[in-house]
Order: structure tokens, then C-alpha cells, then sequence
């Protein structure tokens, strides 16, 4: 940030922008870092140096290192914790099923070798079994209780010793007791994991006395419908669909809707983002007006005249009231409106200039896929120490003996960490998660925002370029090697270069995202982890409140209960509104880390700022970027599941075709417009992460270089990429000729 206006000269050479501070790249805490604020007055603007200060050329140093050491610290603790919880615990005994008698199947030694689940009864009671049946057994030859598979200690001795002269060799219907009883039949069924799922095509066996289950499967049981299909045979028929579709769901869900994304901000950067935008500022004053108009009228002349009354006073006011709030909204709206009229205005052209910025830079559009990997990566190690932690305890011998075949595991309830209670490890736990996940957020933010910000500061290469060559030359007369040094023309870079490389003064293409890459995880990765940490730490903060909320709803009594209830409740509201703060002031942090080069803690000032001294514009840029992104989003998927489903139905018509035995497009379709839904979300993020960034680059560009000999970069002839933002600010008045013969654009 620059000085405030009231400093003299003297404090003016001395800023330097937070010049030292930016050499050390140190601490953010240092006194370097709070001065970067402006002094009492908010509508100080940023200062800079034409040659040096710009964040395309500028060098960096490296910052926020105490930051990036102490997430590496976090880590080792994590993973040692894990190593200690896998010595000590038995995950398996978390996730294995137990029985009607307590025992863990496949853990506790009466069913140590028998580690599957089977359900029993409507009661959830569960059996432990070596294996899950595979087919429904049912024979005659054995009586009833060797028919199915029960709980011994609840059958009668009657039942389980019977001859085939008893009524009791066939007695299914006390055994079973619909579903009630301590007895099922032996169903066809596989296993998830370590549960028996009974398979949904498998039929009841016929048996005596249950007739009215016999050869009726599981799912018409259920659904109650005898000729329906199976849920089975739906879910086949539906696997069927994509199976033959696969090709048409991939290309049509990635491709199309990558394709219907671009074309969308293309139509923003032709002049549709105007016609939008008031269409939908309008839309709402109308529908703000017409709720208010229609309850008034309501309440005056509908409900007060009834005859016989219906709607009591108390009703009549209530609709009056609320058709004033809503006419009061709506006047208030407009008035909002008008202030930021001019704010609109320049919001448009800010998205129109992020529209070029995505379609000349599209490899950004994958970034996210990259983050989603890196965080699943984090996950598994992370999981499995979780399971880990929350499986602490030993075995122990029962009241049959202490051998390994009688031995139960018993839980313990406490940490891995001698000293250390298991709440505290768990909170800890949840803090490296939400620290990392916030973390590799953070990174893809600060990667865009560097990757924009060069795009911006990109003027168009000349032709050609001079350098000083020094070469060896042979003296005629001597014949001595002597250096000589000369001017040599230089053409500009090739192709390959330019998209490799990302030069700003070569190429605006996708070789700047590998430059803004390498730039912000040598440089400012520490960066994103100080500005992670402040998320973490308020997200495992409500983490606590969200615990302490459950025990108190479990433990607690009124009336205490429902005033402790509220208090905490506000918390996490007043908890979710910083967090949201944060996040977005982060957000603009690392905007400006990528302007300019600052350490987390004085962007972060820098950032809070730039907020205050253009509130109108960024109001206006919020309420533009929510209706570009909303309805971008919408378009997106419904254009694309629409284009899917009218190809795959016209090429359904062509018996030679590969899908002209599907069942049914509904299925492919949903797909389709799934997949385009994620295209859709990562391209309105990254198209909305290019209009927070153009509007910073914008403000810093008219503030830094805008008094200088060249103009502001928005305003230079060697910018045609940013023309929508020098129309705009001619508009004002406030042309700006550049000094310098124009540059031959590079045609190559």
C-alpha cells in the first residue's frame, strides 16, 4: 500500500511500496509489514515504479517461510501420531459388523473365523458367518431349523431336534415370525465389504406354511409391486445405458460442455454480459415490486372486504406489513442501484476482459482437477490414521477362558498419545484437515491470481529485438583473437517457446500458467499456507462448538438446555460470517501477493484497504459475478444435456447404430448434464476468480503506472487484450497517449 496523502516527501522515498520488507520475505509480523497499511486513511492509493514494479518482470523473493515450516512440522506430528495409533489400535474392529451377542465377526475369538455379518431379523440383529451364502438353500430332507440359519441360544430345544412325523420339522413360521423371529432363511446375497447384502432378484425358498413369500424376490417384497421390474434388473438395464453411451456421455459432459462454457463467456465478452445483467437487476426490482404490490392490494382490497369475513385483523396486517417490507425493498434496491450505476458499468467490462483472459489461458480450466487429486492424495493417508485413532484398545480374555479363541476386544477409549486425551487428538486431527484442505485451495487461488495478473501486464512483443553480443574476432593485421563487443537483431521467440515458456514479453497464452506456476510454489508458497492456517484455526474453532453443541443436546435438560443451545448457535453464526470473511480478504491477499510480491500478513492489509477505498466497485462486481456465474452455470448444463439428448435420440433412429438398443436416455442424459455440472462449476470458479482478479490488476494499474510517462497498461497501445477497459476510462476523460512509436504486433 502506499503512504497516505498528508506523508512528505521524505516518508515517500522511504516506503518504496514495503520495498525491505519484500527483500527479507520474512516474518509478516514485522513492523515492515504493519506499516504497509496506510495510516488513517483508507483512500490512499498504491505507488509504483514503472521499470520496477511491474508484476510481470519484477523479481521475487521468497515469503512466509515460518508459515510453510510450521505445515511441514503439523505433518510430521500427524503422521507420527498415525504410526503410533496403527501400533496400538485395530481399525478392523471398527469397521467389522457385530453381533447378537456382542462379538466383533472376525475379530473377537468366538467368531474369529467368521468375518461376514448376515441380517436376522427387522430388529437388525446380525449373525457372524464364514462366508456370505450364495445361493437360497432349501431342502426337505432336513427339518426347518437346519433349513435356516438362526440364533441357537433364542430357539426352542423342541425346534431344533425334530423327526419328519412332527409338526415341528416344519415349523418355518414360528422360526421366522416374519422377520421377527430368531430365525431366517439362507438367502442368496454377496458382500459389501464385511456385510451380506441380500442379493434384490433372490427369491424366497417355498416352504409350508409361507406361502404367500414363496418365489417372490426381495424387491417386490419391499416395493409391494408383484409386476414390476427388479431393482436389479433396473439398475442392469440403467448399466446397460452408459455402458453402450459411455462415448457420447464423455464427450458430449466434457467436451460440449467445455465447448458451450467458452462460448458462453465469449457471448459476455461481445456485449451480452450488458444486456444480462440489467435484465436480471431488472427482473428483481420487478419481482421485488410486484410481491409488494400484490400483497397491498391483498390486504386492502381483498381480505378487508370479505363477506363473510375469513381473514382476521391481525391477518390483514400481517399481509399489509408485509407488502411494505417488499416495496421498501424494492426501493431500497434501486437506490442501491443508482449509487453503483457507474460501478455496473465498469463490472461489465471487467468480466468481458476475464472472459478473453480464461479463453486465451484455457488449461486454467483443469487446474481445479489438479487440487481435487492432490487433496484425495491427502486423504488416504489421513483416513487410515483417523480409523486408527478411533480404534484404540486391546484384547482380553471372557468368561469362557484367556486363549486366543475366547479372547473379545475391548475398547479403551483413549489416545495413542500417552498424556494426551482422544478429544484432543481428534480436534487435532480435524485441524490438519481442514489446514491442508485450505491449503491446497489456497495454492490453486494464489496460481490463478499470478496467472491472471501476467496475462494482464502482457504487452504485445515487437517484431524484433536488439541485445549486445560480445564475440571473438581475429585481428587481420596481428592475427590476434580479440572480444569485440556489437549490437545484434534478435527475432521473436518461435511458437514452441512461447507456449513452453510463458514469457510475458513473448506470448499471452497457456505457457503464462506454467511461468505463474513455477512463480508461486518457489516463491509464495508459504503464502498460501499462512493464509490457510487463519482458516483452519477458525474452522477447527467451530469444529469444538459443533462437539460441545452435541453433548449438550445429548446430556443437557431444559430449560438450560434450550438457552445454552442459543448461545451457541450464535457462535457459530458469528463464526461462519469470519470464516466467509476471511476467506474472501484471503482471496484478494493473494491477488495482491501476485501484484506484488508482499508477504502474506502486509497483502493482507494492502487487501482489506483496496476493499474499503472501491466498495462500490467490488458491490458492483459481486452482484455481476453472481448473476454471470449463476446463470452460466445453468446454461451450461442444460445447453449441454439438451444438445446430448437430441443427437443420441436422432442417432437412435439409424438401426446400424451402437445405441439404437438403448432402453432409455433418461439415464445417459442425467449423466451428461452431471459431468457438464463439474465442467460448469470449475469454469465459473476460475471465470470468477478472472474478474476479482482484472478488477485488482485494473485499480493497481490506474494507481501504480497510471502518472506515469507511459500511461496506465489498460490505456497503452501494445494492450489490445484490455481495450474494453481504455474505452472505458476515455469515457471519463481520461485518455492516455503512450510516448512511444507504436510496436509492430508479433504476427507470428
Amino acid at each position: 500500500m502506499g503512504k497516505g496523502r498528508g506523508d512528505d516527501e521524505k516518508k515517500e522515498e522511504g516506503g518504496e511500496e514495503g520495498g525491505e520488507e519484500k527483500k527479507k520475505g520474512g516474518c509478516c509480523l514485522c513492523q515492515k509489514c504493519q506499516n504497509a497499511a496506510p495510516k488513517g486513511d483508507p483512500d490512499a492509493a498504491m505507488e509504483g515504479d514503472e521499470e520496477k514494479d511491474n508484476p510481470a518482470t519484477k523479481p521475487r523473493s521468497h515469503t512466509d517461510l515460518l508459515a510453510l515450516i510450521l505445515y511441514g512440522f503439523t505433518m510430521f506430528v500427524m503422521t507420527s501420531i498415525g504410526g503410533q495409533a496403527i501400533a496400538t489400535g485395530n481399525a478392523r474392529a471398527l469397521i467389522s459388523p457385530v453381533d447378537y451377542e456382542g462379538n466383533i465377526c472376525g475379530v473377537d475369538g468366538p467368531v474369529l473365523n467368521k468375518p461376514y455379518g448376515y441380517l436376522l431379523t427387522k430388529n437388525l440383529d446380525i449373525i457372524c458367518l464364514k462366508e456370505c451364502p450364495k445361493k437360497t438353500r432349501f431342502t426337505t430332507d432336513k427339518q426347518a431349523y437346519d433349513n435356516m440359519i438362526c440364533m441357537d441360544e433364542s430357539v426352542d430345544d423342541g425346534l431344533k431336534n425334530t423327526d419328519e412325523y412332527s409338526a415341528d420339522w416344519y415349523g418355518f413360521q414360528a422360526l421366522f415370525n416374519e422377520g421377527e423371529g430368531p430365525c431366517n432363511f439362507e438367502i442368496a446375497s454377496y458382500a459389501v465389504g464385511y456385510y451380506c447384502v441380500i442379493n434384490p432378484d433372490a427369491k424366497f425358498p417355498n416352504v409350508p406354511g409361507l406361502s404367500e413369500y414363496a418365489n417372490t424376490t426381495v424387491t417386490k417384497l419391499i416395493t409391494g409391486d408383484p409386476d414390476g421390474d427388479s431393482a436389479k434388473g433396473m439398475f442392469l438395464k440403467l448399466m446397460q445405458d452408459l455402458f453402450i453411451t459411455r462415448n457420447h456421455i464423455f464427450g458430449f459432459g466434457f467436451f460440449i460442455a467445455l465447448c458451450v462454457a467458452f462460448f458462453y463467456s465469449w457471448l459476455m465478452t461481445m456485449g451480452l454480459i450488458t444486456l444480462l445483467v440489467w435484465s436480471c437487476i431488472v427482473a428483481t426490482e420487478g419481482l421485488l415490486m410486484s410481491l409488494g404490490a400484490y400483497m397491498y392490494y391483498t390486504a386492502t382490497q381483498v381480505w378487508a372486504l370479505e363477506d363473510p369475513v375469513i381473514h382476521d385483523e391481525d391477518e390483514i396486517k400481517g399481509m399489509l406489513y408485509c407488502g411494505y417490507f417488499f416495496m421498501t425493498l424494492a426501493f431500497l434496491f434501486i437506490c442501491f442501484i443508482i449509487c453503483i450505476i457507474s460501478k455496473i458499468q465498469l463490472a461489465c467490462k471487467l468480466v468481458m476482459v476475464a472472459g478473453r483472459a480464461v479463453r486465451d489461458i484455457p488449461i486454467t480450466i483443469f487446474w481445479p482437477m489438479l487440487q481435487v487429486a492432490a487433496l484425495m492424495i491427502f486423504l488416504v493417508p489421513w483416513m487410515y490414521y483417523m480409523c486408527y485413532t478411533q480404534a484404540q484398545g486391546h484384547f482380553e480374555g471372557n468368561k469362557y477362558g484367556n486363549t486366543s479363541a475366547t479372547q473379545v476386544w475391548v475398547w479403551d477409549y483413549t489416545s495413542p498419545v500417552e498424556g494426551v486425551d482422544s478429544n484432543q487428538i481428534q480436534v487435532f486431527m480435524m485441524f490438519c484437515y481442514f489446514w491442508t484442505s485450505e491449503f491446497i485451495a489456497a495454492i490453486g487461488q494464489l496460481v490463478l491470481a499470478m496467472t491472471f495478473v501476467l496475462w494482464y501486464f502482457a504487452e504485445n512483443p515487437p517484431a524484433e529485438t536488439t541485445k549486445m553480443v560480445t564475440k571473438k574476432v581475429k585481428d587481420p593485421e596481428t592475427g590476434e583473437e580479440k572480444e569485440v563487443t556489437e549490437e545484434e537483431t534478435v527475432k521473436a521467440r518461435n511458437c514452441c517457446h512461447r507456449l513452453i515458456c510463458g514469457d510475458p514479453k513473448a506470448y499471452r497464452g497457456n505457457g503464462l500458467f506454467f511461468m505463474a506456476l513455477k512463480k508461486s510454489v518457489w516463491y509464495h508458497v508459504g503464502s498460501a499456507a499462512a493464509g490457510s492456517l487463519i482458516i483452519a484455526i477458525v474452522k477447527t474453532i467451530r469444529y469444538v462448538i459443533a462437539k460441545i453443541q452435541y453433548h449438550c443436546e445429548k446430556n443437557m435438560v431444559d430449560p438450560y438446555k434450550k438457552v445454552v443451545m442459543v448461545v451457541l448457535t450464535a457462535i457459530q453464526c458469528c463464526l461462519w460470517c469470519l470464516e466467509k470473511c476471511m476467506k474472501f480478504i484471503n482471496k484478494h491477499a493473494y491477488i495482491i501477493i501476485a501484484l506484488k510480491g508482499s508477504s502474506f500478513c502486509s497483502a493482507a492489509f494492502q487487501s482489506f484497504f483496496l476493499i474499503l477505498r472501491n466498495i462500490r466497485l467490488i458491490a458492483a462486481l459481486v452482484l455481476v459475478q453472481e448473476f454471470v456465474c449463476l446463470i452460466g452455470r445453468l446454461v451450461i448444463i442444460a445447453a449441454t444435456g439438451a444438445l446430448s439428448y437430441y443427437y443420441m435420440a436422432a442417432d437412435s433412429q439409424d438401426p446400424d447404430s451402437p445405441i439404437a438398443s438403448v432402453n432409455s436416455f433418461y439415464g445417459p442424459v442425467f449423466m451428461v448434464m452431471c459431468l457438464a455440472y463439474f465442467i460448469a462449476d470449475m469454469f465459473m470458479n476460475v471465470y470468477a476468480m478472472a474478474m476479482d482478479v482484472m478488477m485488482q490488476c485494473f485499480v493497481a494499474d490506474k494507481e501504480m503506472f497510471g502518472k506515469g510517462k507511459k500511461g496506465a497498461f489498460c490505456q497503452r497501445e501494445g494492450c489490445p487484450h484490455l481495450h474494453e477497459l481504455a474505452n472505458f476510462v476515455e469515457k471519463k476523460g481520461k485518455p492516455k497517449k503512450t510516448e512511444e512509436p507504436k510496436a509492430a504486433d508479433n504476427k507470428a
